[in-house]
């Protein structure tokens, strides 16, 4: 079936080259192994010339082409080479439009890939007997093992195609000197990470409910934002950080990125009607004088000036994405294939790659993603979080060359947990498995409501030797968390106190065991 019948069902041409067309993976190994003069057949004139404009679009860009962007293309060649008939260029429109129309949980990368050796087992394989059938009704003599062998080497070529070969203990060659780390820009969470991430890494923070894990995560979103800015600068390669919150509303992620980046209180955005209810360099708080006490009384900005000073490179290199309200058709079901759609957007609207990905969280994603499927089993959804991780490095960070932070819960039971002991990313709400394909855990203790502290602990790592837990001072009003390097967990009274506290609480006990030993 050709372009033309597209209404009546889709064949398997139709199918592929819609995969091709929306995901990324499928469009680069299709660059790999699919030729468009493959599609010979006169009714597949439209397919070739869509295939060959959606390669020469990612070849000068990297990216994904809009099928909108490819239809206009298709009528701009129709129209100034007349290679192609009028109804096939308007039935080529009508078919981008059905693809553009195709949800991205309905598609599937293994299953194009099947369709893909499907269509060069037909045409290769069926080419080449087809061929030497020809040549046997002739006078030409076959050489008949040779040509079977040809094509048996042929078949597995193609049957090959989109699996992993074998790996070596030994390589011969060694280069993971030159792999590139990343810095987070968070200077602790750099010490727990070895300096940075590598490209591809995925990691989770995970903590209970209300300790800091949205805060972290737009810490670190700023933070990488930053980063980026700062390499453009010097000429080096950079690229955009996304922040996906299917929990909170866009407004609140914005009033959060705003508090980190200028340092503005959060309450004060928070009361504000328009940036004209914030202070200048002329009206500046007392909080403000503060931060800004070693700067020149002259260069010292005011609340307005500092969103303004920072706004550039923010709104240039972070981008937050609301995925908070119920699932539609704007977003928020759930699916990783959802993510990498809008992933592809960014990077076309953006004009560059993506840097960084934050998912907030793992747990609301997951229970989206089954509303959708009208599947609530307990059992499914832990397998489905079992799984998410691996998605992720799967479907966004291997495919886009990217790193990932993705944040999860701790079951309810360990918000009873006192202050003074680390948790662990196996006390994950729903799955304990949830982190096993992290390259780094880290875990945010039980806060300590009077001091309005937690612990940091990285309670798996792949890349460090490990490091010991941190105290952080949860900074609400700046989105931010500090850490207070006079301060320790004491393992005797479960709380955080000062490191001298802490000696002390250990050399009474240590006298009371003494004690107890002579009196025995």
């Amino acid at each position: 079936m050709g372009l033309n019948g597209y209404v009546v069902g889709k064949n398997l041409i139709e199918y592929m080259l819609a995969h091709i067309l929306r995901m990324r993976s499928v469009l680069s190994l299709a660059k790999e192994h699919l030729r468009p003069e493959l599609f010979d057949n006169p009714s597949e004139i439209g397919y070739r010339h869509i295939l060959q404009l959606a390669y020469d679009f990612y070849e000068r860009h990297a990216r994904l082409p809009d099928h909108n962007n490819l239809g206009a293309l298709l009528m701009d060649e129709a129209d100034a080479s007349h290679a192609i008939p009028d109804f096939v260029g308007v039935d080529a429109a009508n078919y981008l439009e059905w693809v553009g129309e195709q949800p991205m949980d309905k598609l599937d990368a293994d299953v194009a890939t099947d369709f893909m050796r499907a269509f060069l087992h037909d045409r290769l394989i069926g080419g080449a007997a087809s061929q030497l059938h020809q040549q046997r009704m002739g006078s030409n003599k076959i050489d008949y093992v040779a040509a079977g062998s040809n094509i048996s080497a042929l078949a597995r070529q193609i049957e090959g195609i989109g699996r992993k070969g074998h790996n070596v203990a030994i390589p011969a060659k060694w280069d993971r000197k030159d792999v590139p780390r990343t810095r987070t820009g968070v200077d602790f969470i750099d010490e727990y990470l070895g300096g940075g991430m590598e490209p591809h890494e995925v990691n989770c923070i995970l903590g209970p409910t209300g300790v800091a894990k949205t805060l972290l995560g737009t810490q670190l979103a700023v933070s990488a934002g930053c980063e980026q800015y700062a390499a453009k600068l010097r000429g080096e390669p950079y690229g955009l950080t996304v922040m996906i919150s299917y929990e909170l509303p866009i407004a609140m992620i914005q009033i959060r990125m705003i508090a980190n980046a200028a340092q503005v209180m959060k309450s004060r955005l928070e009361a504000m009607g328009e940036y004209t209810d914030l202070t200048t360099s002329a009206t500046m708080l007392p909080y403000e004088i503060q931060q800004q006490s070693e700067k020149d009384p002259a260069r010292r900005l005011g609340e307005q000036e500092r969103i303004e000073s920072v706004a550039g490179w923010m709104n240039e290199f972070v981008c937050p994405v609301d995925f908070s309200s119920s699932p539609t058709s704007e977003g928020g079901n759930g699916h990783i294939n959802e993510v990498v759609y809008k992933l592809d957007q960014l990077q076309n609207d953006y004009g560059m790659p993506i840097n960084k990905v934050i998912l907030d969280w793992a747990g609301v994603a997951v229970d989206r993603y089954m509303e959708v499927d009208n599947n609530t089993e307990k059992t499914t959804k832990t397998q489905e979080l079992g799984k998410y991780v691996r998605r992720v490095h799967d479907q966004i960070t291997t495919q886009f060359g990217c790193t990932a932070w993705v944040m999860h819960q701790l079951r309810g039971q360990v918000s009873r947990t006192a202050p003074g002991i680390p948790l662990q990313h196996t006390d994950a709400e729903w799955c304990s498995g949830f982190a096993q394909s992290a390259w780094t855990a880290l875990v945010l203790g039980t806060k300590d409501n009077v001091q309005n502290l937690c612990s940091l602990n990285a309670s798996k790592t792949r890349q460090s030797a490990g490091k010991q837990s941190q105290i952080m001072y949860i900074d609400g009003e700046f989105s931010q968390l500090v850490p207070r390097s006079g301060l320790t967990l004491d393992p005797h009274t479960r709380s955080i106190v000062s490191r001298h506290e802490a000696a002390q609480i250990a050399d009474y006990a240590e006298e009371g065991a003494t004690l107890e030993a002579e009196m025995m």
